[in-house]
This record gives structure tokens, sequence and C-alpha cells, in this order.
């Protein structure tokens, strides 16, 4: 009942003047961060345009998204130079107020309803409505998006690229995975499904996407450069912008699975070569001092490899920036082992798996628990797994 009011009200202030805009937050330029503050001009020319509503949902104090909203009757944004913001509805009525820019509060202001921002890029605007328990998120895109040429490092949300990547699914989107009841691990997607935004505790990652490289940042800054091949699989990858920091290779076989993986960083030189059986990776290394064993029927089959968040199976990638698995999280390295782990094994532990599907409304989609039992490395974890809500 209280959703359904608050949808109610929107609707009716979406319908009247847009009369002042007060921002003091973050906006996304490409590679850059900019603070807005009281007539910043790139600002005003980042919001300059008009803007397509593409998406209205209920979101929890996370961000994980609750439920979707209509969005029949809702308006586009057009931002002029003069100071005007036309509001046009899908029976072709429109409104024109004015808008402004402020430095003092990180917010927007549509007649006394305030939207905090939460993504300012030049093809993306995402505003939030901060209610008591929960949250309306509103994501609008370009019209009419800047032409992307190829060696651009694409934007925060920019869909306007040809690149050969593509999503394992654009269904069974997973939206968090909560480790041991603490740790908390969310993922957005744009438009086209792919991967946006990664957050783990303490960090978020993002991906922008051009024509034939996908760039991973932290902090503003870009932690790797991929080059994308044809067969939509990273064939090269640079720690940053170039070389100097180090590079990876990667080789497929005519199944599509990584075979072989090379890491070179200035005397550093570290190799891979992954083996397969059924189409599903059997050994990190030749000798099958690493292996994987899984359950014939179960599949891992959402927008995250849970298989590489589980396990160690993407351990290349400790060497590529941090320790931690984000590029195998997402499908860049081939075909996935489409079925889920039943153990992995080394010389040293063995992790064993069991999988419970939640059935009811409140529970996780997917439980999985890892019993670890080794030299000095014994433990047990606990995996909870949360899809979209259709």
């Amino acid at each position: 009942m209280k959703v359904t009011y608050v949808i109610a009200r929107m609707k009716m202030f979406l319908a009247i003047m847009l009369c002042l805009f007060a921002i003091s937050s973050c906006i996304s330029d490409g590679d850059e961060t900019v603070v807005l503050e009281t007539g910043n001009v790139q600002a005003r020319k980042m919001l300059l345009g008009e803007w397509k509503l593409s998406s209205k949902t209920v979101v929890d104090e996370d961000g994980i998204e609750q439920s979707k909203e209509d969005i029949s009757e809702e308006p586009n944004l057009e931002f002029t130079e003069d100071g005007n913001c036309k509001l046009t509805y899908p029976n072709g009525n429109s409104v024109n107020q004015k808008w402004d820019l402020s430095g003092d509060f990180y917010s927007i202001f549509i007649s006394d309803i305030r939207y905090e921002i939460y993504t300012l890029g030049k093809n993306i605007l995402v505003l939030v409505i901060n209610y008591e328990d929960y949250y309306l998120k509103f994501v609008y895109y370009k019209l009419s998006s800047p032409e992307q040429n190829d060696g651009e490092e694409g934007e925060i949300g920019g869909t306007d690229d040809n690149n050969p990547y593509k999503p394992f699914v654009t269904e069974n989107r997973i939206s968090k995975i909560v480790v041991d009841d603490a740790d908390t691990y969310t993922f957005e997607y744009d438009a086209k499904s792919r991967i946006m935004r990664y957050k783990t505790p303490g960090k978020t990652y993002t991906f922008t996407y051009d024509n034939t490289k996908v760039y991973l940042r932290f902090d503003g800054k870009i932690v790797n450069t991929g080059f994308v091949g044809t067969n939509g699989y990273l064939t090269k990858m640079w720690n940053g912008t170039d070389e100097s920091r180090g590079v990876s290779t990667f080789t497929y076989n005519s199944s599509k699975n990584l075979s072989k993986l090379v890491y070179q960083n200035g005397s550093t030189h570290t190799s891979w070569t992954p083996t397969y059986a059924y189409g599903r990776l059997a050994s990190l290394y030749s000798d099958n001092s690493h292996t994987f064993d899984y359950y014939g029927e179960e599949y891992n089959d959402g927008s995250v490899d849970l298989n590489g968040f589980i396990s160690a199976m993407y351990q290349w990638e400790w060497f590529m920036h941090d320790p931690e698995v984000i590029w195998g999280l997402f499908d860049f390295y081939g075909k996935r082992s489409i079925s889920l782990l039943f153990t992995e094994t080394t010389a040293q532990w063995n992790n064993k798996y069991t999988y419970y599907f939640g059935e009811r409304e409140n529970e996780p989609n997917l439980t999985i628990t890892q019993v670890r039992k080794g030299l000095n490395s014994n433990f047990t974890k606990t995996y909870k797994i949360y899809w979209e809500v259709k």
C-alpha cells in the first residue's frame, strides 16, 4: 500500500513544473570525476539535451532492485541552454519549466520532491528518491548520444558501441551475493545486460565499452584495458592503459574454451594451460595439480559465473590487478563451465560445495555452502545469491 501511494504521488509531481535543480554531487565524464558547483559549465553541457526515461524501480538500501514500476505515463526531460526544461509525456503533451544548478546539495528538486543524483554522465542520468525504508530509482538515457569513435574509453552505462563482447545471459541477472551474512557484493548492468558496476566490500569497479575494448576502472582510474576479439572474448589485456605495467594474452580452442594464458610483466613470466572435459574446466594446469569436478544437473546459468566467484579457477587475475577475481565473473575468458562445482582439489586442500535453491518469498534464490578441508585451512563459508526481481 505504501509503495502504491508513493508511485501515485510521483506521477502527480512529475506532471507539474520542474522548477529548481540543486546539485552538489559527482558526475562521470569519461575517466574524470567532476564536482558540481554553481554555474559549472561542464555539468551544464552534460545535462543539455533530451533524456529518455528507461526504467523506474523500487530498490532497497543496498541499491538492489525490489520491483519494476510502470513508466507508460512518465515524461522525458529536455534541458536547454536558456534554463528551460521541457517535460514531454507519451501522449504528446509537454510542460516547460525552469532549471538551474547549485553546488549546495547532492540533489535535484522537482517541486518539493528531492532526487539524489546517483549517476550523471554523457549518456546516462540516474536519480534516486530516498524514503524511510526504500528508494525509487529513475534511469534516463540520452536520446541522441554523442558519436563514439573506436579508441574512446566509453561512458558508464553507454551502449552506442559495437563491441563484440556479449554477456552470458540477458535474463537471470544476479543482483547481489552475500557472503557469510556479512559481506555484500552487488551487480548492475547496462541496457545490453553487460556488467556496468560491480561493488565489493569497500570497492566499486566500473566497466565501459568502445568498439573493440573494455575498460575496468577503480576509483576513477583505468585498472585494466581489455581487447575483445571477433569471438567476443578477450585476446589481450593491459594493466592500466599500456603494456608497461604488464600484459596478458589469451588463446582459445575450437570449443571457445580458454586454452592458454600468458602474463608478462618485465622479467615476470607466468602461464596457465587449462584442460577441459565435456566442455567444463577440469584442471588449471597440465599436471592436474588443481582440479575441478561438477554436479551433473545443477546449472551455472546466471549473469555471474558462480563457479568463478566461489573458487580459484580464475586465479590468474590476482596478477592482473589485485587479489580479486573480476573479469572471470562476467564471461570475458571464453565459454564458462555450465555445471555448478562439486569439488575443487589441490595438493594442500579440498573444497566441497552444496546447493540449496530457495522456495520461500524471503529466501535467497540460491544458497551455496563451501566446506574447506586441508592443511591449516579448515573452514565453512556460505554464499547467498539473489536474482533481480522481474
